[in-house]
């Protein structure tokens, strides 16, 4: 008797598993319209890697420079600190 209800348990679980499994796939819209692209937003990505790339250069100046350590303390120590 034991083994039934496991069996019955099983197969209901399998079945609720199932149904809400199949439930979630049928939810998904294919007539979704993606956003226009964003001119403000593309210029400040650009704006921003620009400067990512400025400051990049500049640390490896002062890494190969004659002072490293010196050149990098003294970058470092120059940022404003608000």
């Amino acid at each position: 008797m034991d083994e039934w209800i496991t069996v019955l348990c099983v197969v209901g679980v399998g079945g609720l598993l199932a149904f809400f499994g199949l439930r979630g796939r049928t939810k998904k819209d294919d007539d979704v319209e993606s956003p226009p692209p964003n001119r403000i937003a593309d210029a400040a990505n650009d704006t921003i890697q620009q400067t990512f790339q400025e400051e990049v250069s500049g640390i490896w100046r002062r890494f190969r420079g004659k002072d490293p350590a010196g050149d990098l303390a003294d970058k470092g120590n120059s940022r404003d600190r608000r």
